[in-house]
């Protein structure tokens, strides 16, 4: 597992760490825990991260203890004390994972790169990738967040974008890119693309058509309505029935440092609305205010509750 891939991890593990030392964390959390814990070693290494990190600051038990007398609350606790970590050197390894790739942007950044080929990229809030070009082939690698590939023609060497255990091959000019924590998304905006999964399976896109895909495998190639999909270009964030975990992500990339969600339950909720990337922050309240949640903000992270 390479550097670019430890800082989603690790958030999640930081997410699960609050939500269990909650005197209201349910039987049902405690076996969403379990589910998330044995995914993989790497799952498993995440949270053997989160508890160090807590543990430096000593013993916080007592701390807490002394929390819920006061009116601040056990919560709020939580959510100043894992922003206390955010705010030291994790802060600075789990916000600056990418930095070092070939092209990278900050946290509500937008920027075109041009490539040595004449092909583009161009990069949404918070994402980065790298690039492997030689006399055969034009390989990219979208480490995290979300691109749009303007691809120059050159027949000799095919154009690939590797992301998430998948590869994505230009078969036309225009393509985006979604990567989310755990599922990418490929847009064909014209023309086609062919995408692949390391375990063989591949499937066409025609323009305008666009697929998921996870550890699980491909998912089903669906109608896209490209103004919504390449809304993030033009400064907006717009969604129809997006699950409302994928929402968070989006936002969190626009207006940095992290967002939690502390129910797993909420995460699959529908959201619809329309936002502008520069009020990504307001766009938290109101979401709070459509779903309800509460909102607790802690430093640099944003503690999402069931109001």
């Amino acid at each position: 597992m390479d550097e670019h891939d430890k800082s989603p991890l690790t958030r999640e593990a930081l997410h699960w760490f609050a939500i269990l030392r909650d005197d209201e964390a349910s039987p049902d959390d405690q076996a969403a825990f379990e589910e998330w814990h044995g995914r993989s070693a790497d799952h498993a290494a995440a949270w053997k991260r989160a508890e160090a990190l807590w543990s430096a600051f000593g013993p916080v038990e007592a701390e807490i203890r002394q929390a819920r007398r006061r009116k601040i609350g056990r919560r709020a606790f939580m959510a100043s004390g894992v922003a206390a970590l955010a705010a030291g050197p994790t802060a600075y390894w789990l916000q600056q994972a990418g930095a070092f790739a070939d092209f990278h942007t900050d946290p509500g950044e937008r920027r075109s790169f041009s490539l040595a080929d004449g092909s583009t990229v161009e990069l949404g809030g918070r994402s980065a990738a790298s690039q492997d070009f030689t006399g055969h082939s034009r390989r990219l690698t979208l480490l995290r967040g979300e691109a749009y590939f303007s691809v120059a023609s050159d027949p000799g060497r095919p154009f690939i974008v590797a992301a998430g255990g998948g590869e994505t091959k230009a078969l036309g000019t225009r393509f985006n890119i979604h990567r989310g924590d755990d599922h990418v998304t490929v847009t064909a905006a014209e023309h086609s693309v062919e995408v692949a999964l390391a375990g063989g399976s591949s499937q066409e896109l025609a323009a305008g058509w666009q697929l998921s895909y996870s550890a699980s495998g491909l998912g089903a190639a669906v109608e896209a309505d490209l103004a919504v999909v390449e809304a993030w270009r033009r400064g907006r964030l717009i969604y129809h029935g997006a699950p409302l975990r994928r929402v968070l992500d989006d936002i969190e990339r626009h207006r940095g440092g992290m967002i939690l969600l502390m129910s797993g339950r909420l995460g699959t909720v529908p959201v619809s609305a329309a936002f502008d990337t520069a009020s990504a922050d307001a766009a938290l309240d109101t979401i709070a205010g459509m779903l309800p949640l509460r909102v607790v903000r802690a430093g640099g992270i944003v503690f999402l509750y069931e109001a």
